[in-house]
């Protein structure tokens, strides 16, 4: 339990210098100083689920687990029900590490999608805190939208989507301009940046 052997007593302090507010907190952690920078509205204790949810992907044995901030995936190759079984349990194990700490899963935020160039896969329904969690074919993750058949044929379509009427914005803006490379520049900062936006993930 992350928990257990830790007790945290909080100082905050407030600055306000030349019209910016700046939130420090000082938490005393089992004889610990640590000073925290918060920005205005964000709450310390955040901070410390941050720290201490690190420990999460150790509770995961089957499967793997990758851990961005706050957000969880697990992932496992599906060969056959066993291999469903053994993710279940790691589903588990998630569920009762947050319980234990005290922790509340998103269940409208959580959801299952089975990644397969094939035809035919296998179909398992993973139980969290007693309900069957959502299956989807496409899910939004950090910005990129990620499809069953791993295309991302839908991705692109939504990228260029949103680069198409800014491109007509500047075409139409730019008529009369006479130096290439002005438009060039507006291009690159304006549409550009929106298609290389997320190319690396």
């Amino acid at each position: 339990m992350a928990y257990a052997r830790v007790t945290v007593h909080g100082l905050q302090v407030t600055w306000k210098i030349a019209g910016i507010e700046l939130v420090f907190f000082r938490l005393h952690v089992s004889a610990v100083s640590i000073v925290i920078r918060c920005a205005p509205g964000l709450q310390p204790w955040a901070v410390v689920v941050l720290v201490f949810i690190n420990d999460l992907p150790s509770q995961v044995h089957n499967s793997k687990a990758l851990l961005y901030a706050d957000d969880l995936k697990l992932f496992r190759k599906v060969d056959n029900a066993q291999d469903c079984f053994l993710l279940q349990n790691d589903v588990c194990s998630v569920e009762k590490w947050c319980k234990t700490n005290r922790l509340q899963l998103n269940l409208k935020k959580t959801s299952v999608m089975s990644m397969s160039r094939r035809h035919e896969c296998i179909v398992f329904n993973c139980i969290l805190s007693g309900s069957q969690i959502q299956r989807v074919s496409l899910v939004r993750d950090l910005g990129v939208q990620v499809d069953s058949r791993l295309d991302f044929h839908q991705h692109v379509f939504n990228t260029a989507s949103q680069a198409l009427p800014c491109l007509g914005v500047v075409s139409r803006l730019t008529r009369r301009f006479r130096r290439p490379h002005c438009i060039r520049s507006l291009c690159c900062s304006l549409v550009r940046q929106r298609l290389e936006f997320r190319s690396v993930i």
